[in-house]
């Protein structure tokens, strides 16, 4: 256990921190046995033995992390146009006006050593209808795989490694167009023309081929609000089923040939793991299916070798395999996932939570605990909580199990169009049952992940503690303490500024006691505004929310937070644009001529005269935390940023200044930077090629002045706290961007 959970410290250490403080945590860890050598009772051999195991499997694993490393776009090619040969792997998802795949590359100048990129290959381009298989043969120009840092939200940055993306590809020429299809896209080919109903093709991809980016958006929401995704990822329930039914066929057979074969359980189970790892291998290995093969694999060599070992090695050992054959694994969210469901099973076993007589109560009760305990990853990363996720479980599991994937599976086989009518009948059923229960479907707040990992590890000691009556005086303790703190407790005075990285975009949250008011809401990623998918779990229960302007980057997400708080007060730098959001909104209040909102908020209203262009719309707000100045402009040119110093120049310096336009060439004058010389800049953007922001004369006065420069392409979100001492600052960065990025 020691060693996984070194090794598991290891990889994230070297992912947020780099090379060198990884390299200092083993060579500590390695000192660890020989400080406790007395303690442990090891011969000096058999001690030598285990620093020698530990130093060797850490260096495997940075070995592994580093190589792969090397794999990622160079810097010098960010932004350049790069011939290449990539292969389409699943069929591309189809948006307004460009659609989005994920490709292996097949052709590369040898400067290069790219694996996978996810692709945008625009409309405009006239491509024909592409499909998996597909290998495109042209120009891409080329980005660095990094998207937005957002504490409770998805990480693109992880995700993006942890699946071997080594580069964002956007197609401008195509020179050729071949179709080279593995064996698992030639079969896809050949049954897609059967299905009748795009949702059932869909939903056999996932099944069949663990294609999950084959299902419509539409259905992959109402299998995650039901709580249901994880029946059509090939993972460990899955390849859990594949097993029992190769493993049935194979019982079978050996029925009815007993009087002539004999057929051993040792060669069953090897028969089994084969087929298995051959369906594996026809799917590509992915992770979650290589990771479940793992987890079947290594627990049967140990019962078939006869070793005496706890509970919990077999997942153990899979665990540490995994590691050294995939440490970038446990950067993305599904091998948590994954092992964290099969500890809770083997929990529920060990202490016998289940020891209800009747099969009924034990099957329901199973379901709950396991819906329950998909809690922890809610409140961090923002799953959907169902409370009727345990009974639509119940129903869906087995319809999967016995009746769709064995469908699905025969379909892959054989192709008969007689395998489609139960099929589609199933699916059918299958999506209205989910539309009954999507309702009910809600994303938790967000908790940050050392609350969660506290509650989770008190909750696990209370239920390991054998006396109900300890339980039971622990329980009404931790009660009474929680009374006494809430009503002892003074209120803490909060004076927060959270600039979020929205990519090329602005979205900024003023937090002053009890208020909260919200600049701008970021852009829009596909369909969905980024507001909608990343931050509003993060940003609840506003007070008021300011529009700079009408442009897509700063207002995508108004539409859906007025959906959900219809009272909300809102202004907007061009309320006229802002009445035509969807949502009626005839109440929209121009903040150009208004000054003080409260006392800490302020806009600076600008001349009519001023606005010769959306961008000098923008609101101008100045924040006022007691203990520092902020001053946001939105979009805002030289021109308004002049008539601020020449009208209002009390104001300056300010303690905190958020860089206009992105740093664009457009603003951000030098007399204005120099007015502001001692303050700390926040600049929010995105890695963009034309125009580059932030521009080079931009860059240039802050090499030369030294002044202090936060961006979120950089560093993440930023997070800014105001109090008596001085404002202190806080980001989500990694070395993992920083290294390879900037």
């Amino acid at each position: 256990m020691f060693i996984a959970a070194l090794l598991m410290i290891l990889t994230a250490t070297w992912y947020y921190w780099g090379l060198w403080s990884a390299l200092g945590l083993l060579a500590l860890a390695c000192a660890v046995p020989m400080l406790w050598r007395k303690g442990l009772k090891l011969r000096p051999s058999v001690l030598a033995l285990l620093v020698l195991a530990l130093l060797l499997l850490g260096l495997l694993v940075l070995g592994q992390l580093e190589r792969s490393v090397q794999h990622v776009l160079p810097r010098a090619y960010v932004h350049q146009l790069v011939p290449l040969t990539v292969c389409i792997e699943q069929p591309p998802k189809l948006f307004a006006d460009y659609s989005s795949a994920n490709g292996r590359v097949r052709g590369q100048p040898a400067a290069l050593s790219l694996r996978r990129v996810r692709l945008t290959l625009p409309i405009k381009l006239a491509v024909p209808a592409l499909q998996a298989g597909d290998c495109i043969e042209g120009d891409f120009q080329l980005r660095q795989p990094f998207g937005h840092i957002i504490p409770g939200a998805f990480n693109s940055d992880s995700f993006y490694f942890s699946t071997r993306i080594d580069a964002k590809a956007s197609l401008k020429t195509i020179h050729h167009l071949d179709y080279r299809p593995t064996l698992a896209q030639s079969l896809y080919q050949q049954r897609q023309g059967l299905f009748h109903d795009p949702a059932s093709l869909g939903l056999w991809s996932a099944l069949a081929l663990g294609w999950s980016g084959a299902l419509s958006a539409e259905l992959r929401d109402d299998l995650a609000q039901n709580q249901l995704v994880h029946l059509l990822v090939v993972s460990g329930m899955h390849i859990g089923f594949v097993s029992l039914m190769v493993l049935g066929l194979i019982n079978g057979l050996a029925w009815l040939c007993a009087d002539h074969l004999m057929i051993s359980q040792t060669q069953r189970y090897i028969v089994v793991l084969a087929v298995v790892a051959g369906y594996v291998a026809l799917l590509g290995w992915p992770v979650p299916a290589t990771r479940a093969l793992l987890m079947a694999l290594l627990p049967v060599l140990v019962i078939q070798v006869g070793w005496q070992l706890p509970w919990y090695s077999g997942l153990l050992y899979a665990a540490i395999t995994l590691i050294l054959i995939r440490p970038e694994a446990w950067l993305g969210l599904g091998s948590w996932l994954s092992f964290s469901a099969v500890l809770t099973i083997l929990l529920l076993w060990r202490w016998q939570l289940l020891s209800t007589r009747h099969w009924l109560l034990k099957l329901v009760l199973f379901q709950m605990l396991m819906s329950l305990s998909i809690l922890p990853w809610a409140l961090v990363f923002g799953f959907y909580l169902n409370p009727l996720a345990a009974l639509v479980n119940l129903l869906v599991t087995p319809w999967v199990a016995l009746l769709l994937l064995p469908l699905a599976l025969l379909i892959l086989l054989l192709g008969r169009s007689e395998l489609l009518v139960p099929f589609e009948w199933g699916v059918a059923l299958l999506t209205r049952l989910m539309t009954l229960g999507r309702d009910f479907g809600t994303q938790l707040p967000w908790w940050p992940l050392f609350a969660v990992v506290t509650g989770v590890v008190l909750a696990l000691l209370y239920i390991w503690l054998p006396d109900l009556r300890v339980k039971l005086v622990l329980g009404l303790m931790a009660g009474l303490m929680w009374l006494a703190l809430h009503f002892t407790s003074v209120p803490v005075t909060t004076r927060r500024l959270t600039v979020f990285d929205v990519g090329h975009g602005q979205a900024v949250l003023i937090e002053q006691d009890n208020e909260r008011w919200l600049y701008d809401t970021g852009g829009q990623v596909g369909e969905l505004s980024l507001f909608e998918r990343d931050l509003s779990r993060r940003v609840r229960s506003l007070n008021g929310l300011v529009i700079s302007h009408s442009d897509i980057d700063h207002a995508a997400g108004a539409d859906y937070i007025l959906r959900r708080e219809p009272h909300l007060q809102t202004w907007a730098g061009q309320p006229r644009t802002a009445n035509t959001i969807p949502t009626a909104r005839p109440a929209w209040r121009n903040c150009h001529r208004v000054g003080p909102l409260n006392n800490f908020l302020r806009f600076i209203p600008i001349p009519p005269e001023l606005m010769d262009s959306d961008n000098n719309h923008s609101c101008i707000l100045v924040y006022d935390s007691g203990f520092g100045r902020v001053l946001i402009t939105g979009d805002a040119s030289k021109r308004v940023e002049y008539f601020l110093l020449q009208q209002h120049p009390e104001l300056f310096p300010f303690e905190v200044v958020l860089l206009g336009h992105h740093g664009s060439a457009s603003s951000s004058a030098q007399d204005w930077l120099d007015a502001n010389s001692t303050a700390l800049f926040i600049l929010s953007t995105a890695d963009r090629a034309r125009p580059r922001w932030p521009s080079p004369a931009l860059l240039s006065w802050f090499t030369r002045t030294q002044a202090q420069l936060l961006s979120t392409a950089q560093v993440g979100t930023i997070e800014i706290i105001f109090s008596e001492p001085g404002l202190v600052h806080k980001s989500w960065d990694s070395a993992f961007r920083k290294r390879l990025i900037y």
